[in-house]
């Protein structure tokens, strides 16, 4: 009776957990007959990644439910059909932690709440999206570490726990690249900590990794105290004056909490490698800025840019400044917002855009 009632309890958290409904009858008790027949609990989260009402329905994002339909924007059979040959089909699942097509594994521990049903789980194709990301920062990725020959040097700016030099580090190892450089930036220091693990994890040691925001200049800053890194990700530096990032942060943080940490110029970064085949920026609303700043810098060291977006205004910015610097805009997925008249203009998003740039010059 008490198996049975586990039983129970699992399959109605993976029903609740991956396609945000209460369980059919009918389909519970398949679950059940399977898992009392020594069907393993693997199988049955894999059953629910893979199923066509998961990847129909909507993509979690942090604390953050998405319609999925917005993750279709920006791509074509192309695309699916590149991502399809970077699939691993022989990965086995490791307890503790999620793995993706590419086999980079994550633990749980680093993941918000609702990846837990992931744990032990190879998770499918990001088609049209997977637990953290939709397929066209997959896809920049790969189409990075494709054209990279003999090395690679990747940088990510707004890191978290790094999980897009993690992924091109696997991917450049599986082309048979051992000579790789992975520099990346994250203001918050207990997911700087769980970004050094996730590299550890991975088997990519000594690597760049810095806590630090990134900015034009070097300088000095607050960054918001959080208290459950796991769950809570998206924070941004505030800069002493700035009216922006204080009406952005005052939405989720205390300002009268914050710690210092010290802004790095882009720059200077640039300057550690004559070539970067790929730099990820998702730095909270100052991608525009950056970019502009460093515009010739980036003519002459980057070869591919993924640029997470976080409004229209600086999906259009973007654009304008690599359109007029000659560079190749090969995905574009435009931000989504939510409108609300009493919200802050910053928080209208519900969904960050994408874009894939590759500069011709390389």
């Amino acid at each position: 009776m008490q198996e049975s009632k586990q039983h129970t309890d699992i399959i109605t958290a993976a029903y609740r957990a991956f396609l945000k409904r209460e369980p059919d009858e009918a389909g519970k008790n398949n679950y059940m007959k399977f898992m009392k027949d020594g069907g393993s609990l693997e199988e049955v989260f894999a059953s629910f990644v893979g199923s066509d009402e998961f990847s129909d329905k909507s993509i979690y994002r942090g604390n953050i439910t998405i319609d999925s339909a917005h993750l279709w924007i920006g791509f074509g059979k192309g695309e699916v059909e590149y991502i399809r040959q970077w699939e691993d089909k022989d990965l086995t699942g490791t307890p503790g932690f999620l793995t993706d097509f590419v086999g980079v594994r994550t633990r749980i521990s680093s993941l918000w709440r609702e990846c837990a049903p992931y744990d032990g789980i190879v998770v499918p194709l990001p088609i049209p999206g997977d637990y953290h990301a939709d397929i066209l920062e997959y896809v920049g990725t790969l189409r990075a570490v494709d054209a990279a020959s003999g090395s690679i040097s990747v940088m990510e700016l707004g890191a978290g726990i790094g999980p897009w030099i993690v992924t091109a580090g696997v991917a450049a190892r599986r082309r048979g690249i051992e000579d790789i450089y992975l520099c990346a930036v994250e203001g918050d220091p207990e997911r700087h900590a769980m970004m050094l693990q996730h590299i550890a994890d991975n088997d990519l040691v000594g690597q760049d990794i810095r806590q630090a925001a990134v900015g034009v200049e070097d300088g000095e800053a607050y960054w918001p105290r959080i208290s459950d890194p796991a769950n809570h990700s998206g924070a941004r530096p505030l800069r002493e004056g700035d009216a922006n990032d204080a009406a952005y942060l005052g939405v989720h943080y205390d300002l009268d909490d914050m710690i210092r940490v010290p802004f790095i110029a882009l720059h200077r970064l640039l300057d550690k490698r004559p070539l970067w085949d790929l730099i990820h920026i998702d730095v909270q609303g100052t991608e525009a800025e950056l970019c502009a700043a460093n515009i010739e810098a980036l003519n002459e060291r980057a070869r591919y840019l993924v640029i997470g977006t976080h409004s229209r205004k600086i999906d259009g910015e973007l654009i304008e400044i690599f359109h007029a610097a000659g560079w190749v805009l090969e995905n574009e997925r435009p931000a989504t917002i939510r409108y609300d008249k009493d919200v802050v203009l910053s928080h209208l998003v519900v969904a960050d855009g994408t874009q894939i740039w590759r500069n011709p010059r390389l």
